[in-house]
Formats: C-alpha cells, sequence, structure tokens
C-alpha cells in the first residue's frame, strides 16, 4: 500500500470529522458521522424509503475508507516495472507487512462502526442494525480486497468506490441541510464534508490514470524479466 493512500486516507478522515454543518448560535456544528447519528434521531429519517437512508448515507464514507485500504495495491507499479519479476520476489516480507497493516486499519475502522452495546437490549433497533450492516460491509468488502480475489479490477472498483462516495456526501449532505432548515436551525455548510468530497474526486482521477497507465506497454527490460 503505497504512502500516497495512506496520507490521503488520513487527510480524508480528518475531513470526516471536521463540521460538515454550522449552525451560528446553536450548538449542532457537526461532524459526518455525528450528523448521521443526529439524523437517526428525527421521525423523519426513520421513516424513508429505505429507512434511515439518510443516515446510511453519511455514515457510509466511513466504511469506503476501509474498503479503499483493502483495494489498494500492495506494491507500487513502479517497482515492478524498474526491477522485474527479481524485485516483485524480494518484496514478498514487505507485501505480508503491509497486508498485516491493511488487516488492523480495517478492523479499526470496522470497530469504529459498531454500534454500543445497548444493542444486546434492543437488537431490532433499526439505526443500530444499520451500524452492523456498516460495519459488515467495511469488514467483508476490506477483506475481499485483501484477498487479492479480484485484483485485475483493483483500480476500476478503487474508482467505483469514490463515485460512491460522492454520491453519499452529496445526497446525505443535501438531506441532511435541508432537514435542519426544516425545523427552522440557522445552517451554513462546514469546509468537511466539501473537501471530502473533493479528495474522493481527486482519487478517482488518479485511479483512472494508473488504469488507463496499465493498458501501456511496460518499460521493463529483457534483464528485468529474466
Amino acid at each position: 500500500m503505497r504512502l500516497r493512500l495512506l496520507l490521503l486516507i488520513a487527510v480524508m478522515l480528518v475531513c470526516y470529522l471536521l463540521p460538515w454543518v454550522i449552525n451560528p448560535g446553536v450548538s449542532l456544528t457537526l461532524g459526518g458521522y455525528d450528523l448521521g447519528e443526529w439524523a437517526s434521531l428525527l421521525d423523519a429519517v426513520r421513516g424513508e424509503q429505505p429507512p434511515l437512508l439518510t443516515s446510511f448515507l453519511l455514515r457510509l464514507p466511513l466504511a469506503l475508507f476501509a474498503l479503499m485500504i483493502g483495494f489498494a495495491p500492495l506494491t507500487p507499479p513502479l517497482l515492478f516495472r524498474r526491477g522485474g519479476w527479481g524485485v516483485r520476489s524480494s518484496l514478498g516480507g514487505e507485501a505480508i507487512s503491509l497486508k498485516i497493516l491493511k488487516i488492523v486499519l480495517i478492523l479499526l475502522i470496522t470497530a469504529a462502526l459498531l454500534p454500543p452495546l445497548e444493542i444486546l437490549d434492543t437488537p431490532n433497533d433499526p439505526n443500530y442494525r444499520q451500524q452492523v450492516l456498516l460495519s459488515m460491509i467495511a469488514l467483508f468488502g476490506g477483506m475481499i480486497g485483501i484477498s487479492g480475489g479480484l485484483r485485475r479490477f483493483h483500480r476500476l472498483i478503487s474508482i467505483g468506490i469514490c463515485v460512491v462516495g460522492v454520491l453519499a456526501i452529496l445526497i446525505g449532505l443535501t438531506n441532511a441541510i435541508n432537514l435542519m432548515r426544516g425545523f427552522g436551525l440557522p445552517v451554513t455548510l462546514g469546509a468537511g464534508g466539501i473537501f471530502l468530497a473533493l479528495l474522493f474526486t481527486l482519487n478517482a482521477v488518479l485511479m483512472g490514470l494508473e488504469a488507463g497507465r496499465s493498458f501501456l506497454p511496460s518499460p521493463v527490460s529483457e534483464r528485468g524479466w529474466g
């Protein structure tokens, strides 16, 4: 997994925690996850079809981080082009370490998405069940990426993850702002959601460029393939 992607996901996580909406004079300056939690308390959101759609969209980006990590390449392609298969075999130990790092990060995100222990008392609560669903998306989606079974499509899948992230932010944030205005709350747009959508877009563009380059002839020397 590249350092660039690690830094990108770290910055994206910060954007997820930064204010998405700002209510002047009201203590409702919320980041993405908190905004989803606030929306889950409203009857209008619980009555959506499907139920709690707005909360799901606002919480989804955190689960998508786990998928981005799972489907990220383990090693930079440039190393393969410069050194051929000999370099690939020499990076076996590093690849294992990176895979362990990916698993740890995915497990941490999965744990962050889990509902509180109150789910044991009210297992049928739709809000708690949604949190379980999101944690399972993060866990199983991330592990499928790590397994390498879809390696040929990793970049295309990564682009799709980013597109879903942008749509989730735009739709979820719009719905949340409309809900606040419906309660007569003065609300302005925070920087967190906008920056996160831009970063999802940036990563999709970068992955698209890499996918395009992957179809070009590889400049590996004959000695590198030996």
